[in-house]
């Protein structure tokens, strides 16, 4: 066992070394620009083939029918709403009628994923939210039993009084035999994506928070930070039963991610298709507040910089005005991690003029 938490202690270190090393020998935002020209040059000019469509509220609307449909296969994503088996492997209880219960169900392809699910028991309807960990993180920081960027925000919202599920992304924590660049190498030698692969699993943890007979269905969200926040996105943009999302340290644009971000975002053929703000804009009209910190530790000088964010926001807009609605761009004054205060203001406010 000692040798376990030795590993452990080991790897933490690296990501942290890692971080440094970012920060005080960041490679130069112009290096794709003249070692990759030919390639950049072309990824940065492409006209999207399906842009949102903003001429009139209707074409929009009949736009998001055809991009949703789209996006499906360019993931890789078969859409199950299937409540999946799942075993409760230990109870905690929390408090009174709060429990947090480790689970585990078989995805689609067989794979064992592994969640946090909690529930406020004898309650008659409480909202609901699927916590998405980061590319670094695990269920057990999200869940308040270690530290981490996403600073406990599943138990956060739980003792708000929400029910809560949290999964393992695949290539993290319990599922970190493989690797997550082997598993993105794998999925696109098919013509899928890492990120459909780990989407499937958490449409799947939703389905189970959706069947909750203490869940008010009409008040649940998705959360969560750099790759969490990603997923949340992709997850709303496809499934409509996320009332609003909450993203921190991802919104930027396409330059930033090619320039020097980590490339579990590539999905085959994604910005042939689609720019960000038009994923971004298959969630409206539905509520999201986005977010970067003022310290973002970053790959690139600005790759999740408030500039680049409001950039994309603009274009997001566009599409929310046709439907009479807008979305919110807040900076906040920390690093790349996931604020709770914010995040849980937001919802609430959310949720109040559901109710």
């Amino acid at each position: 066992m000692q040798g376990i938490y030795n590993i452990k202690y080991l790897r933490g270190l690296l990501l942290k070394l890692t971080r440094i090393y970012r920060i005080f020998y960041k490679k130069s935002p112009n290096t794709d620009r003249t070692t990759n020209l030919g390639l950049y040059n072309e990824i940065i000019n492409i006209t999207p083939k399906l842009s949102a469509d903003n001429r009139s509220k209707n074409l929009f609307l009949n736009w998001q029918k055809g991009a949703r449909k789209k996006l499906i296969e360019l993931m890789g994503v078969q859409i199950n709403y299937n409540i999946p088996n799942y075993r409760v492997i230990n109870e905690t209880r929390i408090s009174r009628d709060l429990v947090r219960c480790l689970i585990c169900f078989d995805s689609i392809d067989n794979v064992k994923i592994y969640a946090y699910l909690f529930r406020h028991l004898g309650k008659k309807k409480v909202p609901g939210i699927i916590i998405i960990p980061n590319s670094e993180g695990n269920i057990e920081q999200t869940a308040g039993l270690s530290s981490g960027i996403d600073n406990k925000n599943a138990f956060y919202f739980a003792k708000k009084g929400f029910n809560v599920i949290t999964t393992e992304n695949r290539g993290s924590g319990r599922l970190s035999s493989t690797p997550w660049e082997r598993i993105l190498a794998n999925s696109i030698s098919i013509g899928k994506s890492y990120q459909g692969l780990i989407l499937q699993d958490h449409i799947l943890a939703l389905n189970i928070l959706y069947s909750l007979d203490e869940t008010d269905k009409e008040n649940i969200f998705s959360a969560g930070v750099s790759l969490g926040a990603e997923q949340s996105i992709y997850l709303a943009a496809l499934d409509k039963r996320i009332k609003a999302i909450v993203t921190f340290g991802w919104l930027s644009d396409k330059e930033a991610l090619i320039t020097g971000h980590q490339h579990s975002w590539a999905v085959p053929n994604i910005f042939t298709y689609f720019d960000i703000s038009d994923i971004c804009a298959l969630i409206a009209p539905r509520g999201a507040l986005y977010s970067n910190g003022r310290k973002e530790d970053r790959n690139t000088i600005d790759s999740f910089s408030s500039k680049r964010a409001l950039k994309t926001l603009e274009k997001i807009n566009q599409s929310y005005k046709l439907l009479g609605k807008s979305v919110i761009y807040k900076e906040h004054p920390r690093g790349h991690v996931f604020d709770n205060f914010l995040a849980y203001g937001f919802l609430k406010k959310i949720k109040d003029t559901n109710n």
